[in-house]
């Protein structure tokens, strides 16, 4: 048995030492409230292949752009699908630079002042401090 808490995320059960790293990167990031929605894609013209168009050159013999190729996004702390739905769960999100979070995280996450949770420090953070 392990003393590491449990998180429910979106009703499902997560160990907090599997999500520590990535709230912390979050936590570095602006957010901002917004609904998702289908932006520029790559698709390989052999094997269907979709890359996120950001700007990034490309050789339009082997990739075709799509204006809305792009059709979800991920939390980038429970993987939760973000995309076009009736669901506002799955419609709006937080966006940053780094990716997407769903509102559930966002709020338990990133929008306390203090952590909920006893280990504060990522775990690369927390193992430096233990060995001084």
């Amino acid at each position: 048995m392990t003393d590491e808490p449990i998180v429910v995320i979106h009703g499902s059960p997560w160990a907090w030492a599997d999500l520590r790293d990535a709230v912390f990167e979050c936590r570095r990031q602006q957010w901002v409230s917004e609904a998702w929605a289908p932006s520029p894609a790559l698709v390989l013209r052999t094997g269907g292949e979709v890359i996120q168009y950001t700007g990034q050159a490309f050789d339009p013999a082997r990739y075709e752009l799509r204006p809305t190729g792009w059709t979800h996004d991920h939390c980038q702390v429970c993987w939760w699908e973000l995309g076009p739905s009736e669901d506002p769960d799955h419609q709006y999100g937080y966006s940053s630079q780094l990716g997407w979070l769903c509102r559930e995280c966002y709020v338990r996450f990133i929008e306390p002042e203090e952590p909920r949770h006893k280990n504060t420090e990522p775990a690369n953070e927390r193992g430096k401090a233990e060995e001084t």
